[in-house]
């Protein structure tokens, strides 16, 4: 194992010193996988300078490493005083340790006050905690300063159904692709789809049976959609939708068609589903406020269809990450 110097530890190892100069006992617990008591010893010799037989005894030391909640976290225990530390993993823990140990039995092996702390090590532990009586107050030392953390990010293709009420003259259903890029808690998407045609009967006065229009929907939406309590949790999302809307007439001796923008607001909420590492399903909700939206007419009888001024769409896909 590789061991580096820090300020992280320094005040729990300037609260052990105090009365104790050597220690040759040492006893070393963990879980599977944490450093054995031998592996501990021989990494405060290379500390020392000095074998371990050759210490003169003077205090028992005992170091033992739980797991609790996925912390784990350091107990040392020395001349009736215990110490607590909590780290990333275990071997982060037993390499604090060691260096405690060859500090006490030599304070030159030691860290100096305000050294700053090897990179990686300082990175898996976090403050001393205390645990029990101390031997003496701990001597305060500098924070180690915070590395800078950089967003994680990802981009993912994803696709799905489009169950639709409001946008087209009756329930529908389509599909949807969509790119999304996912910077930490905030997702980037933009979605394109098409809506399956449905048919608006004109109800007017004077219509002949079965007169009226054939209506289908495409268009895209762009999104922001945060997500307020973790990475994989509910996004909560605002974007604009652009499309248009075709119709043709049904029903008359000299049918037409044509084709009107329309513009709307979006809000919705979306969950997704984690199946593995780069692949989620995800279940999203949207309802929409139409801002521009056409009116189909079929001459000479009156409106067939016009857009109403809300919708609400459903969609179930599934994404998987590409970079």
């Amino acid at each position: 194992m590789g061991f580096a110097r820090g300020t992280v530890w320094l005040a729990l190892a300037c609260a052990l010193q105090a009365g104790v100069a050597h220690a040759q006992v040492l006893e070393f617990h963990g879980p599977e996988g944490c450093p054995s008591a031998s592996e501990v010893i021989a990494e405060v010799e290379a500390l020392t300078g000095r074998r371990w037989a050759d210490s003169d005894p003077s205090v028992m030391v005992d170091a033992e490493v739980t797991r609790d909640d996925g912390q784990w976290t350091l107990r040392l225990r020395a001349g009736g005083a215990e110490r607590g530390l909590v780290g990333e993993d275990c071997a982060a823990l037993g390499e604090a340790a060691a260096l405690l140990v060859a500090w006490m039995i030599d304070p030159a092996a030691g860290p100096s006050v305000g050294a700053a702390p090897g990179p990686q090590l300082a990175r898996r532990l976090a403050s001393p905690v205390a645990a029990g009586r101390a031997l003496s107050a701990p001597v305060a030392a500098p924070p180690a300063a915070a590395a800078p953390s950089s967003p994680s990010s990802s981009l993912g293709l994803g696709g799905g159904l489009v169950l639709d009420v409001g946008t087209l003259p009756s329930f529908t259903a389509g599909f949807a692709l969509e790119l999304v890029l996912r910077l930490d808690r905030l997702d980037l998407r933009a979605r394109g789809g098409w809506l399956a045609s449905q048919q608006a009967e004109l109800r007017n006065v004077g219509a002949p049976a079965g007169a009226g229009a054939d209506v289908g929907w495409a268009g895209g939406l762009a999104l922001v959609c945060g997500r307020p309590f973790e990475r994989v949790g509910p996004a909560l999302c605002a974007g604009l939708e652009a499309g248009a809307l075709t119709a043709r007439a049904l029903g008359v001796s000299d049918p037409g068609q044509g084709t009107a923008p329309m513009l709307a607001l979006a809000a919705g909420v979306a969950l997704p589903i984690q199946l593995a590492p780069e692949l989620d399903l995800e279940l999203a909700l949207d309802l929409l406020v139409t801002l521009v939206g056409p009116s189909f007419v079929v001459e000479p009888f009156g409106t067939a269809y016009a857009l109403p001024r809300l919708a609400g769409r459903l969609s179930l896909g599934a994404h998987i990450d590409v970079r």
